[in-house]
């Protein structure tokens, strides 16, 4: 199954094994209302995420506020509970205007009004 997901904040890091804290990404081309009740039981009432546990990260590399399909299953582990169990991920590539502007207004110093600009001047496949 892959789950297109924005990770929030990486909860635990070592070198077997990350912990990330992630929200749906309801702008995905891979996004639906049927994967949206699969997941909803596996999210935190509290906290408004789930817990994905990806096999490591790449040194150096800080996926918070990116945009990931994750690929795996549902499982409940009796330790931490509820998780998503990746076996890979892979960052998730805007496809069209509106997940373009998205993503370019996660990267630092771009706001609504650079995003437009960036986007009426080039293609997306330029900016990517």
């Amino acid at each position: 199954m892959e789950v297109p997901c924005i990770v929030e904040r990486v909860t635990y890091r070592s070198d077997k094994f990350a912990i990330l804290a992630c929200n749906l990404d309801p702008y995905s081309d891979k996004y639906s209302k049927g994967l949206y009740t699969l997941v909803k039981p596996f999210i935190h009432k509290k906290w408004r995420s789930f817990t994905v546990v990806v096999d490591t990260l790449e040194e150096g590399e800080n996926p918070e506020g990116r945009s990931y399909v994750c690929v795996g299953e549902f499982v409940h582990d009796t330790k931490r509970g509820s998780q998503f169990k990746a076996s890979g991920y892979y960052q998730d590539v805007p496809t069209n205007l509106k997940t373009m502007k998205l993503f370019l207004k996660q990267l630092p110093n771009i706001k609504e009004s650079r995003a437009n600009e960036i986007l009426s001047r080039f293609t997306i496949e330029e900016v990517i």
